[in-house]
């Protein structure tokens, strides 16, 4: 069954500075730093799949760097499903625990995780959901639809 809201365009990518200065260095802190604009354009989060099933263990992401600087980022995720015009956070489990690493996104990479969808306190239901992580000084992610 189509609907304009499952013909809604996937945000391939979200980019927002938690850091001070508006600005996110190397983590070495060498070079010059990126400004929020620049890191928004080099760094970018897209679903591999605009839709997964309802029913789907999880989710890939496709995360690249198209600029100088190396990113950090790690295992730990938000979950937010779209509410009218917002977002709502998606609780997990209370069991649910993350690995402590930190994994590089080098300059020119990308990188290829899979993010589980059977760790929340709910049952996921269709709609509209968007996936972020942070990464060095940013919070990147992206949207997908659950049908």
């Amino acid at each position: 069954m189509a609907s304009a809201a499952a013909s809604a365009p996937v945000e391939s990518a979200v980019v927002s500075h938690a850091g001070s200065a508006g600005s996110a260095a190397a983590p070495d802190g060498s070079g010059p730093a990126y400004s929020d604009a620049e890191a928004a354009a080099y760094v970018t989060a897209a679903p591999v799949q605009d839709s997964y099933p309802v029913s789907s263990p999880s989710v890939e992401i496709l995360l690249r760097n198209a600029g100088e600087k190396t990113y950090i980022y790690g295992k730990p995720f938000r979950l937010e499903r779209q509410v009218g015009d917002g977002w709502e956070t998606v609780p997990f489990r209370e069991d649910t625990a993350f690995a402590s690493i930190g994994i590089l996104l080098l300059p020119g990479g990308e990188s290829r995780q899979s993010y589980p969808l059977d760790c929340f306190a709910q049952p996921l239901t269709p709609g509209t959901y968007r996936l972020s992580m942070g990464m060095t000084d940013y919070t990147v992610g992206c949207t997908f639809r659950l049908e």
